[in-house]
């Protein structure tokens, strides 16, 4: 729960990104919400794919997927297509 808490907008993104690597380690299906919630952040999105990838929930696809097609930056969108295939273990679909 306090991980949880830290994910929440009212902390700086540098938190919330830190507390989405550290739940990215712990699993769950709390944590799997939270990171979820995570990717609609710009600031957040790339630390919530990864730890969504690490995790391997495949609830996350869908949310992953919608984040892929609503990112424009090149970087993000590495990270993210990069987070895509560990997840499905499959590339992404251009």
């Amino acid at each position: 729960p306090y991980l949880i808490e830290h994910t929440k907008p009212n902390y700086d993104y540098i938190i919330r990104g830190s507390a989405a690597t550290s739940l990215g380690k712990i699993g769950g299906d709390q944590a799997v919400t939270a990171l979820i919630e995570l990717l609609q952040n710009s600031s957040t999105v790339i630390d919530a794919a990864e730890a969504l990838a690490t995790i391997g929930d495949q609830r996350a696809v869908e949310p992953l997927i919608a984040a892929i097609k609503r990112t424009s930056d090149s970087f993000t969108l590495k990270h993210l297509k990069q987070a895509y295939k560990t997840l499905t273990g499959q590339e992404y679909p251009e």
